[in-house]
This record gives structure tokens, C-alpha cells and sequence, in this order.
């Protein structure tokens, strides 16, 4: 469902000069607490498995591809919620 919403999310901020003014600052606000929340649960998962033994993997380790899948799952949530802070930062400056 998460990625769905990201796909319309995308049309709308595309055509974003068709949404009223007034509603553009909750549809970015919205979806900052949504991948929050994701990066949020993504954190929490690796700090659950990967946090005790990160300095003990090998590259033979079984749980290395997961490991490898998490960090980058980490990684694009932390660039998208920077992005976003970034956009509502601008919305509200030239509003």
C-alpha cells in the first residue's frame, strides 16, 4: 500500500499547480509523517538484528544481504524525509 501511495504522491507533487494552495502544505506534512513512521520501523528493525553484531558479519555471513537491503531501505527513507522538510520549508516560505 506504502508504494502506491508514493506513486500518487508523485502525480500530485507533478502536477502540483492544480491542487488549491491550501492543501499543498498538508499533502507534504501527510506524507512526512507517513515515511517517518517507515523510517522509524526501519530503524527499529536493525537496532532488533543488526545492531549487536554489524561489527561481527563477514561477507560469507547468511544475514549479510538483509543487512545490506536494510541499511539501504534506511538510507533512501532518511533522504526522502530530508527532502520533504526541505519542500515544506520552501511551500511555507513562498506562501
Amino acid at each position: 500500500m506504502l508504494y502506491k501511495d508514493i506513486f500518487i504522491f508523485a502525480l500530485k507533487v507533478y502536477f502540483i499547480q492544480y491542487i488549491p494552495e491550501e492543501k499543498i502544505l498538508p499533502l507534504f506534512q501527510d506524507q512526512l509523517d507517513q515515511r517517518e513512521q517507515k523510517l522509524s520501523e526501519l530503524k527499529s528493525r536493525y537496532q532488533l538484528i543488526f545492531a549487536q553484531r554489524e561489527e561481527k558479519m563477514g561477507l560469507a555471513a547468511d544475514e549479510l544481504g538483509h543487512y545490506l537491503v536494510l541499511t539501504k531501505a534506511i538510507s533512501r527513507e532518511e533522504s526522502y524525509v530530508d527532502w520533504l522538510k526541505k519542500s515544506i520549508r520552501f511551500i511555507r516560505q513562498k506562501r
